[in-house]
């Protein structure tokens, strides 16, 4: 099984060398499967032809934030080490003919959430919980043991209807107004604030 992402491990139940090295063809592949494994990717030198195989990654150089590179061990005899500038560019191997390796990003293999890379099966190391957090369907301290006895449910987010505004006049700093010298004899004089549904001034009765 080789997951999506690379921070999922390459791993097979029925064993850590379960179809290596006949897989790929190569006399001394150290192709595996374990809780250190992960995808990676070999290409043919001057094509775009590429395959995914499962290689023993160890990371290594952890400053307290994030580490410097990854040690890939390909073939019983070769090891390619690929630093932080690396990333995403190929590297010719010497114990494979005509095949070069691809360096992977190194925060997204190795994480940057502290330093147990290669602790968790299914799942990823936090530093702030310190254990492992692992993916639906796995618990246990490594993350390697099946959980079926709980559902995780599927639900699609409902989508968010900002409710309506409304204008609503500032309340008055006082409590009454006086008006004076309108042609209307009956708007003259001291209007007294009223709380109500429609915030209006009354004269006194």
């Amino acid at each position: 099984v080789s997951a999506h992402d690379y921070e999922s491990v390459c791993y097979d139940d029925r064993g850590a060398s379960m179809d290596s090295p006949a897989r790929i063809n190569f006399v001394d592949s150290a192709e595996t499967w374990s809780v250190g494994s992960r995808c990676a990717v070999l290409q043919t030198v001057g094509t775009s032809s590429a395959t995914g195989y499962c290689f023993d990654h160890l990371c290594y150089g952890w400053n307290g934030v994030r580490y410097d590179g990854v040690r890939i061990t390909v073939t019983a005899s070769e090891t390619v080490i690929c630093s932080r500038t690396d990333a995403l560019s190929s590297k010719t191997l010497s114990s494979i003919s005509n095949r070069e390796i691809v360096c992977p990003d190194i925060d997204i293999l190795c994480g940057t959430d502290g330093p147990n890379f290669g602790t968790c099966f299914w799942g990823h190391y936090s530093s702030a919980e310190g254990k492992c957090v692992c993916t639906a369907g796995y618990t246990g301290s490594d993350c390697n043991t099946r959980d079926n006895t709980t559902d995780v449910e599927w639900s699609t987010p409902n989508p968010v209807v900002p409710a309506p505004t409304y204008w609503k006049p500032t309340l008055p700093t006082y409590n009454s107004v006086c008006m004076s010298d309108f042609p209307v004899a009956s708007y003259n004089g001291e209007w007294t604030y009223v709380a109500n549904s429609e915030d209006t001034y009354t004269l006194p009765a």
